[in-house]
């Protein structure tokens, strides 16, 4: 096979027979039968280079719009592949392109969908760009599906003079085997539950969660020797209890779902009081299924260590090449470390939201005559700093509004939402979670610690102290309605209480189980909707509600479950204009959501947010979705939204220099008579996430927005407890200073770095 780059053009590369050598090497592939009609791709490669794009360029270009989604037809995926990968520029294709991340990333998503077509200069890719190839099938993780054509079609070349490959193969089929036996213990630990129903799961999760989780999180009991981190643990525990329900769910019967209380009285005398009282002692068959429910779970544990940690870090972490300067838009690199360190600056940018709340709250209390030490006395400091909090992030960062729509004429209250998750989580946190704390350092042991907190409960009032709680949907309205007291509602409103039901709840009966589907996940897990609905009954996990944050779970819960909600649209041009507001109080000019006029090349497409003083502009591409929690959920931003928007940015700074002269609405917006010279640009990626923070994409750099906000409103002493820090600008606020301050990362000086950090969880 030929390795020797080319310069013909696409149109000379469809002459001489070049269709039937297609046709030739995949003869029972009805897609792949051309004709001489060129694909839409050879049309953009033919256009690129007619305006004097070189071969390799123009390449690149397609593979990144191909990335992009973009085929200019409604069409299926499927012959969106046949016509990228059949497309005759790939014969003369430069052998540096196949060099590239973008490639790399192009040929993962060749190998993720196991179709007909065939790429017919497979071979040739595995030989001129080995590295970048064995990238792409470490982020398909193709290896995974040993029995898919394409896995097959890369086992062929193994005998080949390619660097590596043979013991890279082998390495990946090794990680499949060690896979494939946690998979199938998970699956044999799963086969032992079958006479539980969901019922009782939940019962024996929450048992578990404070007879083995809870304590070591508190120092009360040595760390899991399975995963010694507490923290991690804690986190892959409750992941695996929300893949159990999923799973089980998969196949249960009706009348599991046709919950009684009764029954649920039953349950608990079956199933939780054996375990907590001797005089309910059953000759140890709840124990005996306690112990099979545990086995499950360090079973499914050690499953999802071995996707997340060993699967996820050999496919989106590792040693990679040097970048092919033919396309910097992406440079391969390792994930972990940069995830880590951007991971380390949100744990810090958590502390700024909660002081910037407190001191709001110190503010309003002293006009209404409170001091927080009295707020603190009686209880509601807390809960309502956290509130506050929740509430700025949600307002200021991901461009929520006093009623947030949630599809079906529900809108709920902003307020009442973040009001309600943190008062539920504090009233938990005293009642239940510090009382068992308490009674476990006095007894040193979990099932009589549990009994003094449920027997308190019972002295209070009957109140339920249970690991797991449950109302009548009825019921749980009616708790809900406190929630919603307005100056014309004071008893509460019916119709609000059922918005935050429907909000926050979770119905059992709609989850399905992703755990063997790559990339998936469930469509809500218990923190983002922590009221979990079975029948007519509402289960509250109070160890769930005390141990997360719930920031994170607003968010995720409206722009993860909830993201096809119409309002989303609209909360995202909040946030352009929240910003351009922030910037125009420090005597900034804005300009918000300009669109460019279309040239002849790739469109440029919408500006989010210009800004302009001092003779510096500003050039703004806005990105928000949810908060990520795993690193190949982080990798999938960054090599989709970031890479993307890298691209966006490089095209719309090239129009902005054609455009600015000739166009007023710029001008007399800014201020301006023309693009700066470059020392006086900045273009920037500014993301409502920390993932892959102050990295570069398409050399543009990529910064969090409440970094930008925390910059610009000059509130760095909120961060730490550190003099230097009580002002940003000794000489005065200036855009020079504001950029110098982001681009040389100078809030950052005191960020520890990810060797700090405990190392992830290992399997014995």
């Amino acid at each position: 096979m030929a390795t020797s780059s080319s310069t013909a053009s696409g149109a000379h590369a469809r002459q001489g027979g070049t269709r039937n050598r297609y046709c030739e090497e995949a003869p029972c592939n009805k897609l792949l039968t051309m004709t001489e009609t060129p694909t839409l791709y050879e049309i953009w490669f033919d256009k690129l280079t007619g305006q004097g794009a070189s071969p390799a360029q123009a390449v690149i270009t397609v593979i990144h719009r191909y990335l992009d989604g973009r085929s200019g037809t409604k069409t299926s995926p499927v012959e969106i592949d046949a016509a990228f990968w059949s497309s005759a520029f790939w014969q003369s294709c430069p052998d540096a392109v196949f060099r590239t991340e973008g490639f790399a990333l192009a040929f993962a998503k060749y190998l993720g969908r196991d179709q007909e077509q065939v790429f017919p200069e497979l071979i040739r890719a595995l030989m001129v760009a080995p590295e970048a190839c064995k990238r792409a099938i470490r982020y398909s993780r193709v290896f995974l599906a040993p029995e898919s054509g394409r896995w097959k079609a890369l086992q062929d070349p193994i005998g080949q003079q390619i660097q590596g490959y043979k013991t890279f193969v082998e390495e990946c089929r090794e990680l499949w085997r060690r896979y494939e036996q946690r998979r199938h213990e998970a699956d044999a630990a799963y086969d032992q539950l079958s006479d539980l129903s969901i019922l009782d799961l939940l019962v024996y999760a929450s048992i578990s969660a404070f007879k083995t989780e809870l304590p070591p999180l508190f120092d009360l009991k040595p760390p899991n020797a399975l995963i010694p981190h507490p923290v991690f643990r804690y986190t892959m525990f409750t992941e695996a209890v929300s893949r159990l329900l999923a799973r089980r769910l998969e196949h249960c019967g009706k009348d599991e779902l046709d919950v009684s209380e009764e029954r649920i009285r039953n349950c608990f005398r079956e199933r939780m009081y054996p375990l907590l009282l001797t005089r309910h002692y059953d000759g140890g068959a709840s124990a005996a299924a306690l112990r099979r429910f545990e086995g499950f779970i360090d079973a499914q544990i050690r499953l999802d260590h071995c996707r997340h940690t060993e699967i996820g870090n050999f496919c989106f972490d590792g040693d990679v090449s040097q970048p092919e300067p033919c396309d910097l838009s992406l440079e391969p690199t390792p994930c972990f470390e940069p995830w880590m360190k951007s991971c380390l600056r949100g744990q810090e940018l958590q502390q700024y939201w909660q002081m910037r709340s407190l001191a709001g709250l110190n503010e309003s209390a002293a006009d209404d005559g409170e001091t927080l030490e009295l707020m603190a006395w009686d209880g509601r400091l807390k809960p309502v700093t956290r509130m506050l909090a929740d509430i700025l992030i949600l307002h200021d960062l991901f461009g929520i509004d006093d009623e947030i729509a949630i599809g079906n004429g529900i809108k709920v209250s902003l307020h009442r939402a973040c009001l309600m998750l943190e008062l539920a989580k504090a009233n938990y946190e005293d009642t239940l979670l510090h009382p068992f704390v308490e009674a476990m350092r006095r007894h040193g042991d979990w099932a009589a610690a549990l009994v003094e907190v449920i027997e308190s409960g019972m002295r209070d009032g009957l109140q339920q102290r249970y690991p797991v709680l449950f109302a009548r949907t009825d019921d749980k309205l009616k708790l809900l309605r406190q929630f919603t007291v307005t100056e014309a509602s004071p008893s509460g409103s019916d119709e609000a209480a059922a918005a935050l039901l429907a909000f926050f709840g979770n119905d059992l009966k709609s989850v399905r189980d992703h755990i063997h589907q790559s990339g998936k996940q469930l469509e809500a897990n218990f923190a983002e909707q922590p009221l979990l609905k079975l029948g007519d009954y509402v289960f509250t996990l109070p160890w769930v509600l005390t141990t997360q944050n719930n920031a994170t779970a607003l968010v995720n819960n409206l722009r993860r479950v909830r993201l096809n909600r119409f309002a989303v649209g609209e909360e995202t041009k909040r946030i352009e204009e929240r910003l351009a507001e922030q910037m125009q109080q420090q005597g900034f000019r804005t300009l918000v959501g300009y669109m460019p006029p279309d040239g002849d090349g790739e469109p440029a497409g919408e500006v989010d947010v210009l800004a302009s003083r001092d003779g510096h502009l500003f050039v703004f591409e806005i990105k928000s979705g949810y908060l990520r929690q795993t690193l190949e959920a982080a990798w999938h931003h960054r090599t989709t939204t970031l890479r993307k928007a890298g691209r966006q940015l490089e095209r719309k700074l090239a129009t902005l220099v054609d455009v600015f002269p000739g166009e007023s609405l710029l001008r007399d917006s800014l201020e301006m008579a023309a693009v700066p010279p470059a020392g006086q640009v900045h273009t920037w990626i500014v993301d409502t996430s920390i993932d892959f923070d102050r990295q570069r994409f398409s050399g543009y750099l990529k910064v969090s927005m409440t970094e930008v906000l925390i910059v610009l409103r000059d509130e760095a002493g909120f961060l730490a407890d550190d003099d230097s820090l009580d002002t940003l600008y000794p000489e005065g606020f200036s855009a020079p200073r504001f950029a110098q301050i982001i681009e040389q990362g100078l809030l950052w000086r005191d960020t520890p770095q990810p060797a700090e950090v405990a190392s992830p969880p290992t399997t014995n």
